[in-house]
């Protein structure tokens, strides 16, 4: 399958002029919101249809410009990268923990859901085991000590 960078590029220089006069949404941590996360290179996340959308959760918010998203998928595997967080817009909601990615306010379309307190507690104990975690040479696993 081809992928569409050149019409990607032309929607991301629209999106780049967006908010030049108003100011970008406003948003917090723990929202899902559909975000125009474009067309990616090798395995990275794509967004899907026409604007190239994809739900992402906001992981942390840095500034009104800047935040940390984990993106989501309506597919999972059984593997440590997938974490299952229930039902997001109607549909089976899958954080895929692998992906995340620091992104620009300019980015976002429009908010979808707030996850509770409790579930984003388990998803950020979740992101910080599996990125940050430090493996020792006696772990295996070829991380730091």
């Amino acid at each position: 399958m081809q992928k569409e960078f050149d019409r990607w590029n032309e929607l991301k220089k629209k999106l780049e002029r967006r908010f030049d006069k108003v100011n970008p949404p406003f948003f917090n941590e723990k929202e899902v919101w559909f975000t125009y996360i474009g067309v990616n290179l090798g395995h990275e996340t794509d967004g899907k249809s026409e604007l190239f959308l994809r739900p992402v959760l906001v992981v942390r918010k840095y500034n009104k410009n800047l935040f940390l998203a984990a993106p989501l998928s309506t597919k999972g595997k059984d593997n440590d990268y997938y974490l299952n967080i229930g039902k997001v817009d109607s549909k089976q909601a899958f954080l895929l923990i692998s992906q995340i990615r620091v992104m620009s306010s300019k980015r976002l379309a429009y908010k979808i859901h707030k996850l509770s307190d409790k579930m984003f507690a388990r998803i950020t104990e979740k992101l910080a085991d599996v990125n940050f975690k430090i493996i020792t040479p006696r772990q295996g696993g070829g991380g730091r000590p």
